[in-house]
């Protein structure tokens, strides 16, 4: 087999990719600590375009209850629901 000059293996073409890929999503220091500073003391809502109850407010608080573990101390997580037009309602919100 010949083999070309600056030409990688399949194998150390996927370790590339995956060192690429890790070194992208590791979070730097500084702006680490510049997202902790902004969601410290506020209140994050999650809308729910449907009923309280039903299965997507059931998922949408099941969501909400695990993300707040994630964000630093002293932000609250609230669901509000705005149902109505299977969601488009609460789409509208944003426009």
């Amino acid at each position: 087999m010949i083999e070309m000059k600056g030409s990688y293996s399949r194998r150390e073409t996927i370790k590339r990719i995956g060192a690429a890929g890790l070194a992208a999503v590791m979070p730097h220091n500084a702006s680490a600590q510049a997202a902790a500073d902004f969601y410290v003391g506020k209140i994050v809502s999650i809308i729910c375009g449907y009923n309280p109850g039903g299965g997507v407010d059931v998922g949408t608080r099941l969501i909400a209850k695990h993300i707040a573990r994630f964000l630093p101390n002293g932000t609250s997580v609230v669901v509000k629901n705005m149902q109505g037009a299977s969601g488009i309602v609460a789409a509208t919100i944003f426009t």
